[in-house]
């Protein structure tokens, strides 16, 4: 693994002098608003080019429970330059984060998915199911390319067992819609929950009514190999129509990326398979498709390419439908959470946690055909 790891560090050394970059533009920063932290970035392109970029600002530091506000900012001239931060959400000492936003493209509304619990519970009695409150479920929706945002509805007796589902999240990163039968036109959300026994399981979300109604999917069954289960995970659609979600793993010692295939538009899900091309220093990643700007089937995979750290933040390209992964652009050296969008054909729009958690980055990359 160690051999394998200088082999990539020689390749991003060559990279990076051949793929134009553009200047990256600080979005949140520790401090703005006088938050402690900003955390946990998701990334929307509309279908009129809006961009709505979203994060987690903390008032208390990085802790993922507490009091937590949920923020937006837009650019409406592809990320050159964007609107002061606006509120989505703020329920005041309570938490409110894992933004997860998606767009209906016939209906043009924009839906938001979140986590809420209660302010004063701590993630590990949370997940213990010790906790005052459970991790809940919310969604909002804007009609106005997210100039405004509707009260967040609770979902989560509809979506979760309360009586076995402790720590729960949605995404976080965006949500998509399928261009492809079967089930074209389906809305889906990437989710993930941890049981009583701290397994965990990913699985989705998915609306065939535009967002009227919202239905679970069947959990994605881990293998002995992928020990503790799964967290957060990212879906896209591959060519034929099939959903490919790719997963952040739990045990200790997992250290490359776990995936599993859908063929009835992510109702079922095959059971884990192994990327051991793929690092996963336990974090989060996002995945997108880029077919359009592309020479035939192209997806994007965001994800830090390191067994262990979250660090080298890399853009890796596959023209197979996942089998392969060619790390192709290399983005930052020490960068954790992330989401990414398609801007045009040519142009691929990134945000990420870097330094240290310190600050959230936008940075176009220009793709090469």
């Amino acid at each position: 693994m160690k051999k394998k790891y200088l082999i990539f560090l020689v390749l991003i050394a060559q990279l990076t002098m051949i793929h134009a970059q553009s200047d990256s533009t600080i979005l949140f920063k520790d401090g703005d608003g006088g938050y402690k932290a900003y955390r946990i970035p998701a990334l929307l392109k509309t279908a009129k080019g809006t961009l709505l970029a979203f994060a987690e600002a903390r008032w208390k530091g990085l802790d993922d429970a507490f009091d937590i506000d949920l923020v937006l900012r837009r650019s409406f001239d592809g990320g050159k330059t964007w609107q002061p931060t606006q509120m989505v959400w703020d329920d005041g000492e309570n938490t409110c984060g894992n933004p997860v936003p998606v767009q209906d493209p016939t209906t043009g509304r924009i839906f938001l998915f979140m986590n809420w619990n209660y302010g004063p519970d701590e993630q590990d009695k949370i997940e213990a199911g010790t906790s005052q409150d459970t991790r809940r479920i919310y969604l909002c929706y804007s009609d106005d390319e997210g100039a405004t945002w509707t009260k967040p509805e609770d979902l989560t007796t509809s979506l979760k067992n309360i009586s076995n589902e402790t720590w729960h999240g949605v995404g976080p990163c965006h949500g998509m819609v399928k261009t492809r039968e079967p089930h074209k036109g389906r809305i889906i959300i990437p989710v993930y929950y941890k049981n009583r026994q701290q397994r965990g399981y990913a699985h989705v979300f998915y609306s065939d009514d535009h967002g009227a109604t919202w239905h679970r999917g069947h959990d994605c069954v881990p293998q002995l190999g992928c020990r503790q289960g799964s967290s957060e995970s990212t879906v896209v659609e591959l060519s034929d129509g099939r959903l490919y979600m790719s997963m952040r793993t739990v045990g200790p010692r997992d250290s490359v990326r776990h995936y599993a295939i859908s063929t009835d538009g992510g109702e079922r899900w095959s059971n884990h398979l192994i990327d051991s091309t793929l690092y996963d220093p336990r974090c989060q990643a996002a995945i997108t498709n880029a077919s359009m700007g592309m020479s035939g089937p192209t997806l994007l995979y965001l994800h830090q390419h390191h067994p262990t750290r979250r660090r080298d933040l890399t853009l890796s390209v596959s023209h197979n439908n996942g089998q392969t992964w060619d790390c192709s652009y290399y983005i930052h050296n020490d960068a954790a959470y992330c989401d990414l969008a398609m801007l045009n054909k040519k142009e691929v729009g990134v945000i990420y946690e870097a330094d240290y958690y310190t600050k959230i980055v936008f940075k176009t990359i220009l793709l090469s055909k």
